[in-house]
């Protein structure tokens, strides 16, 4: 018996975020992408969905370790983020 199987675009990346803010860099205009997994390493972000500002201090945090999880097109070409401190966070993003 052969199983259907439903294939999805998947895409993988790496951002570092610095003293600037980063959004993700993945072309997504034209994917259709309904969710990204996001992992960070190294420090703690600041980070929005919401097209407002992302400072150091204005944001919501996301810890060091933790994982924040987009679950639709418009949050994952919204995101951005910024280092809280002076230590350059590391993004693993997986979209699918």
């Amino acid at each position: 018996m052969r199983l259907p199987i439903k294939k999805e675009q998947k895409m993988f990346e790496q951002i570092t975020v610095s003293d600037e803010v980063k959004s993700l860099d993945k072309d997504v205009s034209g994917q259709s992408f309904k969710n990204a997994v996001i992992t960070i390493e190294n420090a703690n972000i600041r980070w929005r969905t919401d097209a407002g500002s992302v400072t150091s201090t204005k944001g919501l945090l996301g810890v060091s370790g933790g994982i924040i999880v987009l679950s639709t097109n418009s949050a994952i070409k919204n995101f951005r983020a910024i280092r809280e401190s002076g230590t350059d966070a590391l993004l693993n993003v997986q979209y699918s």
